[in-house]
């Protein structure tokens, strides 16, 4: 007699379902997972900026403080690559100045995380409207009419 051997139907569709189950178990953990990982180099992005406008404004040559563009820093205080977010966009880069100073003595730096458990900086308390601030502070390009600071759960500020 030949014993045939194999694995019955019932028991792949058991095997299949055992890995559907794990699969949706493992998939949303995997993807916060992710969304950390992104929100931790936006981070590292974001203190390497501000570094390099620290150093930027530092410079015995800077008459304006603090540069009107973040490209300025590129290449000798920063990399162009950390300009960029990892899903492509520009990080929020407001440079501001007291009334009657001429120098940008004061910034937003700014970024949207994707986790709020990843949030490490209360948002400023300036006003969302497009191209307002309050304060006491205003805006060192003259002609700014991008967005206003956002007040925003969600939004990374740096600021020395």
């Amino acid at each position: 007699m030949k014993i045939k051997s194999g694995f019955t139907i019932a028991e792949v569709l058991i095997v299949i379902a055992i890995i559907a189950i794990l699969t949706t178990l493992i998939l949303p953990s995997m993807n916060d997972i992710r969304k950390k990982n992104r929100d931790t180099e936006r981070i590292s992005d974001i203190t390497n900026i501000q570094l390099g406008l620290s150093l930027y404004s530092g410079q015995a040559t800077s008459t304006q403080g603090y540069p009107l563009t973040l490209q300025e820093l590129v290449p000798k205080y920063t990399t162009a690559d950390s300009l960029v977010s990892p899903d492509g966009t520009q990080y929020t880069y407001i440079p501001l100045k007291r009334a009657g100073s001429p120098k940008c003595v004061y910034y937003h730096l700014g970024t949207t995380l994707e986790l709020t458990s990843a949030q490490i900086d209360a948002a400023d308390t300036f006003s969302s409207a497009p191209g307002s601030i309050s304060n006491g502070y205003s805006y060192c390009d003259v002609g700014y009419s991008g967005p206003g600071l956002v007040a925003g759960t969600k939004n990374f500020n740096v600021h020395p």
